[in-house]
């Protein structure tokens, strides 16, 4: 029986050897196999955190954009606004002066139309809208308490002054004739 297994022992053992570099060469392309994947895993990685980063500084520099678009529209806003404080301005300094004329015209004339008087509050409310002092109340007061007359005809006293510097240009005034030599 020992001669047997002297007989066939080398060849077991060269089989078991066999057998184990068999398993050993398996190992090794799994191990390769493995490597292999686990790099291709990192390059793409590489990729990602390489898209990713250009994706962020991107979005950084548009960030910086809308910072520079919303700081320059705050700038426009600024401006649209102090020019509307100045056409605020403006306009309450046209409307106050309106008022005071129309003021003197309606109490020299001494009645109002409802049309005149319908201008009139409509005129005072933009007024009053745009910041107007006290001024204009007392004015408004005043046209309110007078008569509403649409029976009476109307003479606008500024077309009135019109035609008489029309007749005077064309009369032989000697002082309108002075004043338009000096002007």
């Amino acid at each position: 029986m020992f001669e047997f297994i002297n007989n066939i022992g080398p060849a077991v053992i060269a089989g078991l050897f066999g057998i184990i570099m068999y398993k050993l060469q398996v190992a090794e392309t799994s191990r390769k196999e493995s490597r292999a994947k686990q790099n291709e895993r990192m390059e793409q990685l590489e990729k990602n955190v390489a898209t990713l980063t250009e994706q962020v500084k991107d979005l950084a520099e548009r960030a910086d954009l809308k910072k520079t678009q919303l700081t320059d529209l705050k700038t426009v806003v600024e401006k649209i606004e102090k020019a509307m404080e100045v056409d605020d301005d403006a306009v309450r300094v046209t409307t106050r002066y309106m008022l005071g004329r129309y003021h003197s015209e309606y109490m020299h004339q001494g009645f109002i139309t409802s049309h005149q008087l319908k201008d009139y509050l409509e005129m005072h409310d933009v007024y009053t809208q745009k910041k107007g002092n006290g001024t204009g109340v007392g004015w408004k007061e005043d046209i309110e308490n007078l008569p509403i007359r649409d029976d009476i005809p109307v003479i606008n006293p500024f077309m009135e002054l019109i035609k008489y510097l029309d007749i005077l240009k064309k009369s032989d005034c000697k002082y309108l004739k002075e004043a338009s030599n000096n002007g």
